[in-house]
């Protein structure tokens, strides 16, 4: 049997160029929001650094989430 060889190398998923354009857009955008929460917001590590245990499942999430402490930031 012959198979083409593009078959294996572009993902089913794989984008049109109209469809790449709108995620280049999305990525963008995405830059400009944590520039933004990162000048306004100041994040720090909310516990003290003990060791963290995981929750039983697929990703292995830790157990609680993660602290995190957040605070706004003096202009």
């Amino acid at each position: 049997m012959f198979y083409q060889a593009e078959c294996f190398t572009r993902p089913l998923y794989s984008m049109t160029d109209q469809s790449a354009a709108w995620v280049s857009r999305w990525q963008m955008e995405l830059v400009v929001v944590f520039k933004e929460l990162l000048q306004r917001y100041a994040f720090e590590m909310g516990w003290d650094g003990g060791e963290r245990r995981m929750a039983r499942s697929t990703i292995n999430p830790m157990e609680g989430g993660l602290p995190v402490n957040v605070r706004v930031r003096r202009r």
